[in-house]
This record gives C-alpha cells, sequence and structure tokens, in this order.
C-alpha cells in the first residue's frame, strides 16, 4: 500500500502561496525574480473572471472584433477555462498568445467544447443552430436553452505569469523543479508551444508527477519517442515553469475566490476542540458511508416468500479516486478493514455523545464480522500477521463487541496469527506454511505487532495463557532494535503505543523515555512552521520529514505526516514525555498539525469540482497535489483528531 511506504522518501518541495503568502517564497525563486514578478496583474485576473463569467451565465460572448473582447492582463502570458457541470470538466481551452484577446478565446474554445458534451444533450435539445466555431459564439436562435446551459455551469479561470526556464541535464532533473500543485508547465519546440496548467494537473491528478507531464508534453508537440529521454540535450527544445493566479466558485451562482494549490487556506485560528471534532465527525461518517451497500431495495425483498438477497459480507470499500470517481481496489484489503474498524470504534469509544457514534460502533462491528466471512473475491485477514495485529487493535477499542461470536472467533484466530508472528530468538518472522522458509517482516510492521501484543496485554478482563510480559518485552525492544536509531520515526505511532500499553499493563514505568523524547523533538523541530523549518502556509503544521542524504531539500510534507501525528496527540498527555511546563508549546504545535490536516481534507470549498461529494467529502488525501483518498489514512486521520481533541479538553482550550 502507498501510505505505508517509507516516511522520509520525500518528494522535493520548494513552494509559495499565492498573493496572500507571498512572504513566504522560497529562496529558490529569487533567481527567477520574486513571487510577484512571476504572477499576473491580480486586479485584472479578477476583472477577467467576472467578465467571463457573464459570458458563461448568458452562454454568449462577444465576436473577436467586438471591443469588448479585449480584455488586457499586465504580466500575463496565458490563461486557461475550465467549465464544469456536477463537478465533471465539459469544456476547457488554453491560449498562450499572450495578447488582449487570449481570454475571449479561451473562453469561446471551452464554451464550443460544453455544446459538444454528450452528457448535455438533453439541456441543448431543440437548439435551432449549432455553433460551428468559437469565432460565432453563440449565432443561436434558442437564447433560452442556451442560458439554462450556463446557468448550470461553474468557471475555473487560471491566468498564467511570465515564464521561467527549468535547466537540468535529465527530465528527471527538470521535474523535480517543478513545484507539484503550483506551477504549470510549458514546452517549446521550435516555434511551437504545448502547455498545461496546474488546474488542468489536478483534473487529471497528475501534479505529483512532473516527470511525466514533461514527458507527455514532449509527445504532444511530435518529438520521436527516441529522444524525449535525452530532451534536455535537443537544441530545438525549452522547457519552462509558470506560476498562475486561480479563480473559481463552489457552484454556479456561488462568488468566486482564489484557490492556493487548488484549495482555500485553513487558518491557524480555525483550529479549536470544536472544529477538531466537526473534522472528526466528518472522516467518520465518510468511512461509515464505505461499507459494503446493501443490495438494491427492489432486490432485497420478493412477496412470492423466496429467500431474500443477502448483503455481501465485504466490508469496506478501497481507496477512492476522487478524479475517476472509483473505488481502487473494489474492496479494501483486509489491513485497510481493520484499521477502519479501530478508528471507528476509538471515535464511538471517546467520543460517545456524537450524532454519529452509534453508527460509527455498529459499523467497526460489521467491518470485523465481514473479515470473519471470507469470500473468494478478498484475501484472507489470517493470512497477514498485520492485518491480524490490526484487528487485535480493533477488538481491545471496544472489548464488549467479544460478546459476538463472530468477532470473538476472528479475535482469537487473530491473536494466534500474532503471536505466532514473533520467535524470543529469531525476531519477527513470517512463514507461508508451518514446513515454509521464514521470511523478515518490515521494521514498520514489526512496530504494528508488537503493540498489538502490548494492547493484549493492557486488555482488561482477558485470559492471557497464552502470552507473558517477558515475551512481549523482547518483542517491543525486537522492534526498537529492527532499525537504525535515525530512522525509528517510521516505528511511528505503533512502537509509543506499545509502550504505554506495556506500562500500563505491567504497572511499570515507562520505557525507552529517552528514545520517545528524542522522537517528540525530531517532530517538533521538523514540523513545518516551526523555528528550524519555515515553509509556505499551506504546509503549515505537517511534518517535513527530509531524507538524510538530501539535507538541503525544501520543505515538504504529505499524509504521511498523520503516523507521527496520532503518536504525537497520545504523547501530549504522557507526563514522562511532556512536562506541565511543556505542554503549552507541545499543544500549540499539535493544534497546527492538525490545522495540515484539516488542509489534506475534502472541505465544502471543492463543491465545485467534486464529481460525487458524497464520496469525497470529509476524505484526507494523500497530499496537497494529490488527490487520492487511501483507507488506511483515513484512518489514522480519525484516530490522530479524536485523541487531539481529547487532549484540548484536558490540557485546556485556547
Amino acid at each position: 500500500m502507498l501510505f505505508w511506504c517509507n516516511m522520509r522518501r520525500c518528494v522535493a518541495l520548494t513552494i509559495a502561496a499565492s498573493i496572500a503568502v507571498a512572504a513566504s517564497a522560497p529562496p529558490a525563486l529569487a533567481a527567477g525574480g520574486s513571487l510577484e514578478d512571476r504572477l499576473p496583474d491580480a486586479s485584472a485576473a479578477v476583472a477577467a473572471y467576472s467578465t467571463v463569467r457573464r459570458w458563461v451565465t448568458a452562454f454568449e460572448a462577444p465576436r473577436l472584433d467586438d471591443a469588448q473582447s479585449k480584455i488586457p492582463i499586465g504580466n500575463s502570458t496565458g490563461v486557461c477555462v475550465i467549465l464544469r457541470r456536477g463537478g465533471r470538466v465539459v469544456g476547457q481551452a488554453t491560449d498562450v498568445a499572450g495578447d488582449d484577446l487570449m481570454v475571449r478565446r479561451a473562453a469561446g474554445k471551452a464554451m464550443a467544447e460544453a455544446l459538444s458534451d454528450p452528457a448535455l444533450g438533453g439541456i441543448i435539445q431543440g437548439m435551432k443552430k449549432q455553433v460551428d466555431s468559437p469565432d460565432s459564439l453563440p449565432a443561436h436562435d434558442d437564447e433560452k436553452s442556451l442560458s439554462v446551459l450556463g446557468r448550470g455551469l461553474t468557471l475555473e479561470l487560471e491566468v498564467a505569469g511570465p515564464r521561467m526556464p527549468l535547466v537540468g541535464r535529465s527530465v528527471q532533473q527538470i521535474g523535480s523543479r517543478v513545484e507539484p500543485g503550483l506551477d504549470g508547465v510549458s514546452l517549446r519546440l521550435g516555434q511551437s508551444w504545448h502547455i498545461v496548467f496546474p488546474s488542468q494537473l489536478r483534473a487529471t491528478n497528475m501534479s505529483a508527477q512532473p516527470e511525466d507531464v514533461v514527458l507527455n508534453l514532449a509527445a504532444a508537440a511530435g518529438v520521436p519517442v527516441k529522444d524525449r529521454a535525452n530532451l534536455p540535450k535537443r537544441d530545438d527544445v525549452s522547457v519552462y515553469s509558470f506560476r498562475t493566479i486561480h479563480l473559481t466558485q463552489a457552484g454556479p451562482s456561488r462568488l468566486p475566490f482564489q484557490l492556493v494549490r487548488g484549495d482555500t487556506l485553513v487558518g491557524e485560528s480555525e483550529v479549536t476542540k470544536d472544529s477538531i471534532i466537526v473534522f472528526a465527525d466528518g472522516v467518520a461518517k465518510r468511512l461509515v458511508n464505505s461499507l459494503w451497500p446493501e443490495p438494491p431495495a427492489e432486490e432485497s425483498g420478493n412477496d412470492d416468500g423466496s429467500a431474500v438477497q443477502a448483503r455481501e459480507p465485504l466490508g469496506i470499500v478501497g481507496d477512492y479516486s476522487i478524479v475517476a470517481d472509483q473505488y481502487r481496489p473494489l474492496i479494501a484489503p483486509p489491513l485497510d478493514q481493520a484499521l477502519t474498524a479501530m478508528a471507528l470504534n476509538r471515535y464511538a469509544q471517546r467520543l460517545p455523545d456524537r450524532p454519529d457514534s452509534a453508527a460509527a460502533s455498529e459499523a467497526a462491528a460489521r467491518i470485523l464480522r465481514d473479515l470473519a466471512q471470507v469470500t473468494t473475491a478478498e484475501d484472507d485477514p489470517l493470512g497477514d500477521p498485520v492485518a491480524c495485529a490490526a484487528i487485535v487493535y480493533a477488538v481491545a477499542e471496544r472489548s464488549v463487541s467479544l460478546d459476538d461470536g463472530q468477532i470473538r472467533q476472528l479475535y482469537d484466530k487473530a491473536v494466534v496469527k500474532v503471536l505466532g508472528s514473533f520467535d524470543p530468538y529469531a525476531g519477527f518472522i513470517e512463514r507461508q506454511s508451518p514446513d515454509g522458509q521464514a521470511r523478515r517482516i518490515s521494521s514498520h510492521k514489526q512496530a504494528i505487532l508488537a503493540g498489538a501484543l502490548a494492547r493484549r496485554l493492557a486488555m482488561a478482563n482477558q485470559p492471557l495463557n497464552d502470552v507473558d510480559a517477558a515475551t512481549i518485552r523482547k518483542a517491543i525492544d525486537w522492534a526498537w532494535r529492527s532499525t537504525p536509531q535515525a530512522e525509528h520515526i517510521a516505528l511511528l505511532p505503533w512502537i509509543g503505543w506499545a509502550e504505554i500499553d506495556y506500562a500500563q499493563a505491567t504497572n511499570r514505568p515507562l520505557d525507552h523515555v529517552d528514545d520517545l523524547r528524542m522522537l517528540d523533538r525530531i517532530l517538533a523541530e521538523g514540523r513545518i512552521g516551526s523555528a528550524v523549518r519555515p515553509g509556505p502556509m499551506d504546509l503549515r503544521g505537517g511534518f517535513s520529514l527530509i531524507d538524510p542524504s538530501h539535507p538541503d531539500a525544501a520543505p515538504q510534507a504529505t499524509a504521511q505526516s498523520l503516523r507521527p501525528a496520532a503518536w504525537a496527540a497520545t504523547s501530549l498527555m504522557q507526563a514522562p514525555l511532556t512536562s506541565p511546563e511543556q505542554a503549552k508549546d507541545a499543544l500549540r504545535g499539535q493544534l497546527s498539525t492538525l490545522r495540515f490536516i484539516m488542509q489534506l481534507s475534502i472541505r465544502k470549498s471543492a463543491l465545485g469540482s467534486l464529481r460525487n461529494p458524497e464520496r469525497a467529502l470529509g476524505g484526507v488525501r494523500a497530499s496537497l497535489w494529490d488527490s487520492e483518498l487511501a483507507v488506511a489514512a483515513q484512518a489514522l486521520a480519525l484516530i490522530t483528531a479524536v485523541d487531539t481533541a481529547l487532549a484540548v479538553e484536558s490540557l485546556g482550550n485556547r
């Protein structure tokens, strides 16, 4: 699963937010001029948006030779117009002439493309004259039908600033200089220009793959396949990046607003105990709604008394692609299923008064019961010791669920699998069969397994004839030793939770305190916005875990921040780790991290670009430039939000 990759493997990212946060522009931009120099005239861009919105609403644009078609925008090299209906792109066009008519040409082309969209056939049916070219818009008799079409479209307008050359010895080096989500890319072959705007990359979720973007432009330009890998060596090819001002709206009749990296900024002041709980509600509701659906109503009952079609015991759907409006895979793997059950149980148990708590608890129980019934369409959770560890965690959050026979049977078998994964003399191993060759388990998975053993030890009113504290201590220590100290961050949150559970179960002092304190210091210093890790506003609060081999890499943060964030929420409440004197600063830092997690979430400001809002809203993205919604990220986001809200309540709301 992509979400579980090494957190230290980073995409080098330098970023400047838009006009409102220009002061945070990194030094790398200075070589190409200030951020203001790279942006078009803001007031002219806003005026252009208002004009194009009127054209789209009436679905009527002036002729190119009409003076009203001229819209000058200073310091601009191009424009992109995107029209959407119900979140789906129905028309888009770019123009890079840089003259006063480029806005009119792009708008006309986008409107013409919208007319040819098959899905809009019902709206434009009966129109008496088809638009033949953008120059003739809208020579049409049925103005009423056209205005109905126009009033139902949302408008995005992105205006490009001056181009900055991208220099490198390889396509990979060129791509590394593109700022994901912020930069557009243009390629010149001879006198021909090929361009892609950040909004277009977001519409296809390609922002995280700048190298592919460059190669795709080369292909569109007609560069032969054999020459694309050596693109920088061609004298007739040049590659540029550019920044933009991006304006959009949440709905056809809504006011426009400016986006930074395709999103609005979550302010520090917006993060309070109440807003964190509301955020948790949204994530929990989305996870509950991801349960495998009931059969259609017309198939669920039969008047003749014949058998009723039962719901398939498949748990929840998999990772969600916003762009494709598809779940990939269709059925979530067992580990993701169990993590979701754990998160929902924690939400229900620790925030029992929330409106969705009962539904979350029932959803968690249903997921566990479904895991106990393996169909031919899914993997057996008992075949994966790490999935079994997550099952232990899920049940431990609500031990009363063991009263359910199916869940009890699943849990008992999962415990046996987890216990069998650790040998006090050989460490954590996995065997495909009793006589099969053993293979090592990754460090991160070792931490999950050790944590599950400690969590079982800490469970109240459970017989522990199958496990002893000394063996679990060895398992936790083995997980610590499985990776160099510099990489202990990859063991979070599980290794920290393991130590707390072990101390609680054995009534002993917390162990590895120095290691845990060091991890907390690393996180505090690696948090974007800290004294030693400045960064752009939209990434503030995320953890910039830079690969030591690239110490000069610019700050970046992705959903990988959720793993240490979940631990940081727990650490706040541990006196051996966070003293009363440190608590205030630690809480402030955690609230900053929650700000970043909220920034990652899909909020109502994105409604205009969502094909299926019900599936997307409340989800947490892979990054600010990657809209994929991984199931594991949703689960850890919910856990982090719940624990942080309780920490705020305990330590004092702001």
